[in-house]
This record gives C-alpha cells, sequence and structure tokens, in this order.
C-alpha cells in the first residue's frame, strides 16, 4: 500500500482494473507510490505513516481518458487493485524536484471546473490555495520513463480537451495529423518539470 495509507487498509475492497488495461503497450510505467489519494472506499481509513517515503510497488497506466495507479502486486490475478484513478483533463499539474526528477508529483483540479469548463460558464473563479498533492510516485526506471510519461500525458490531455476535432482528424483515412503536431504552445494546466 501507498506510504500514507494506513495498513487497516482493504486492498481487497478497492476498484479492480483487468491487467491487460493497465498494461497497454508504452502506456503503463513501473513506479513506487509513495503518496496516493485514497479512493472515497478508503478514505476514511487512511492515516499516513512516519516514513515519508514508505510506499509499493505500483503501475501508473494511461487508460484512454483516465490516468490510473494500480498496486503491482497480485499479478497472478486477473484484475488489479486502483490505488487512484482520475480523468486526464483534470490535471492541474505535474512537478519534479531537481534533486529528484525521477519523483513526479500529481497535482489535480479537485471539484473546481477545468479550464473547458471554466470558459463554457463564463465565470471567474477567485484565486484559491494549491491543493495537496494528489499522487507522489517514484518512477523505478529513472529519468527515462518520467520523459515518455511526460510526452504521453501531454498528448493524453490535448485529445482530452479538443475531443471532437481530433476524433474527425484521427478518423480520416489520408490525414497526417497527430496529436503531438496539435501541441504547440504551454496551456496553465500542461505538465511541468523544473
Amino acid at each position: 500500500r501507498p506510504g500514507n495509507w494506513s495498513d487497516a487498509v482493504d486492498l481487497a475492497g478497492l476498484p479492480r482494473r483487468p491487467w491487460k488495461e493497465v498494461r497497454a503497450p508504452g502506456l503503463h510505467w513501473s513506479c513506487i507510490a509513495a503518496v496516493v489519494r485514497c479512493s472515497e472506499p478508503a478514505a476514511s481509513d487512511a492515516v499516513p505513516t512516519n516514513s515519508t517515503w514508505a510506499g509499493c510497488l505500483a503501475i501508473l497506466s494511461i487508460v484512454g481518458v483516465r490516468l490510473v495507479c494500480v498496486d503491482a502486486g497480485g499479478e497472478d490475478e486477473a484484475t488489479a487493485a486502483v490505488l487512484a484513478e482520475f480523468e486526464i483533463a483534470r490535471v492541474l499539474k505535474v512537478t519534479a524536484k531537481k534533486h529528484a526528477a525521477d519523483v513526479l508529483i500529481f497535482y489535480f483540479h479537485d471539484g473546481t471546473p477545468t479550464p473547458a469548463e471554466r470558459d463554457a460558464g463564463g465565470g471567474q473563479r477567485p484565486q484559491q490555495q494549491p491543493p495537496e498533492p494528489s499522487m507522489v510516485l517514484h518512477f523505478q526506471n529513472g529519468t527515462a520513463d518520467v520523459e515518455t510519461f511526460i510526452l504521453a500525458l501531454r498528448d493524453s490531455y490535448a485529445a482530452s480537451q479538443e475531443p471532437a476535432p481530433q476524433l474527425a482528424a484521427q478518423k480520416s483515412p489520408g490525414s497526417t495529423t497527430t496529436i503531438r503536431e496539435k501541441v504547440s504552445a504551454r496551456t496553465p494546466n500542461e505538465t511541468e518539470k523544473p
């Protein structure tokens, strides 16, 4: 279990996803889950432990328009326990510290509208305190995995922001448009890496 979860959290009670789904080629990364915000069923049992860098082996995957973190144990079973699952469109930022470039800190919009939702509503919200990190993951294969993850996340984020035009471009047999070509300017919600 992640380092911020108590031993009382029952992994068997967590939602599950098929291994085949979370191990899509090029869209999953091995990591150590140091901090993961608990899902609703387990949230009441979660208590931070004394060890800041304790954690469990996990797999971080991009599954469609969702970012999914699953417990890497129990691979002999047909499904994996989901530690956390977030919509990619709700990514606020992903950061890495200079002294630990293989550790990513994830922040998500929580109960606040995404930029697309704010644009549609037309109203501006007052500036709020930055949210607490939702996940802190140490990528086991180092910064090379961090870089490939960031590229995949950017592509997936761009796809989640422009679903209608992009689907039309991808369905056209003669089209050479790629997601990466559509991401030419930085947005305030794009991932960061100092």
